[in-house]
């Protein structure tokens, strides 16, 4: 309490009582809705037949219902390191709100490759993993969890190019356009595939 003459006491004999807003209010004791929302509370003070009294708002911050990963799938080659942050992380709140956030945590829920911090290191060999995001807030009702999954598909890794002749007889003045011999892309999980995006140099 501040008086005029430039004095103050800390007065515990108040009276408090529910505005506006949600929430249940017993005694002294405000619990507060589950929702994100704002209360008003009156507080009451008398003294020397005088009644003094005062609005006090108290804001509810939501609560995180879930946790949305924008991004459907992630591909990836073997060997990849990349950073979780890029993905666009959405926690939706039980007053309806969406927030961007980063995740507390990652980690592999089944499949190849690790977690470092805030990196997926893919597997040096193809296949596919599913990573699991976990984000907490803490509220009145005690910490609260939400979490999100998404799939990565690691592609496999190129090991070598093959070209479907291993010499050639050119005369002398003649000309070969390279890009008419045939390319393989050789991959560590057995497969091949023709590749046309070759660029050439000599080496000798």
């Amino acid at each position: 309490i501040n008086y005029i003459d430039g004095s103050s006491k800390i007065a515990s004999n108040v009276n408090w009582t529910h505005k506006s807003g949600p929430g249940l209010l017993t005694g002294n004791i405000f619990k507060a809705h589950n929702a994100g929302s704002q209360s008003v509370m009156t507080v009451s003070y008398e003294e020397g037949g005088n009644l003094y009294q005062g609005d006090f708002i108290i804001n509810v911050k939501p609560a995180p219902l879930s946790l949305f990963i924008a991004e459907a799938k992630l591909d990836l080659y073997a060997g990849e390191i990349y950073n979780l942050n890029n993905l666009a992380l959405r926690v939706k709140y039980d007053d309806n709100s969406e927030f961007l956030v980063n995740a507390d945590s990652w980690q592999v829920e089944s499949g190849s490759g690790s977690i470092s911090g805030a990196n997926y290191i893919a597997p040096l060999s193809s296949g596919t993993a599913y990573l699991r995001a976990r984000y907490s807030e803490t509220t009145g009702l005690g910490p609260i969890t939400v979490t999100a999954g998404i799939l990565v598909e690691i592609r496999p890794a190129l090991q070598n190019l093959t070209c479907s002749v291993t010499d050639y007889n050119l005369d002398i003045g003649f000309s070969k356009n390279l890009a008419d011999f045939t390319y393989y892309a050789h991959y560590d999980d057995g497969s091949s595939r023709t590749v046309t995006n070759i660029s050439y140099s000599m080496f000798s």
